[in-house]
């Protein structure tokens, strides 16, 4: 029983990509579903959760993610999707350590406009929320309100200054 407990743990340290969930991705896609998209970092791994809406219906999709997956689906969000290739092969989990906030800060350097919404607010964090909006549906990102968050945001501009005191 010991040996199998090892074995059991040695392969849950190893997080894949789950290609059942990226094939379901491409049916959506394929089925002309809007996709709206969160990033996330679970456990020190990268993870795309993807609601797809096909008007009449909405399916949860959720998987590990690698660098070439964040690809696929920023891609199906422009309107093209090819995941044969991808689905031929394992892939190991992207390990980072904030995934939404790497995500953010590129659509915000690739010079795509961003609309930026009222702030979310728990008892103790402030995030950001921002929308990013794509041919096939949009990206939703809740990024942690930090000083080095706001401090990229003034150096791009996109910080209104408080004109009333």
């Amino acid at each position: 029983m010991e040996n199998l407990f090892k074995k059991v743990s040695k392969l849950s340290s190893q997080t894949m990509a789950d290609n059942n969930a990226v094939e379901r991705l491409a049916n959506a896609w394929a089925g002309f579903a809007k996709l709206k998209v969160r990033f996330k970092t679970v456990a020190g791994k990268a993870q795309v959760r993807i609601m797809a809406d096909f008007g009449n219906r909405r399916e949860e999709i959720r998987t590990w993610a690698d660098e070439a997956l964040l690809e696929i689906v920023v891609n199906a969000l422009n309107g093209k999707m090819n995941v044969e290739e991808y689905l031929s092969t394992e892939h190991p989990a992207l390990i980072i350590e904030e995934l939404e906030t790497e995500m953010f800060k590129q659509d915000i350097l690739s010079g795509r406009k961003l609309t930026f919404q009222q702030d979310f607010v728990t008892e103790e964090t402030r995030y950001l929320h921002a929308v990013s909006r794509f041919y096939r549906g949009e990206i939703d990102y809740y990024v942690k309100r930090t000083g080095e968050i706001e401090q990229f945001l003034e150096e791009n501009n996109l910080i209104t200054k408080k004109l009333i005191g």
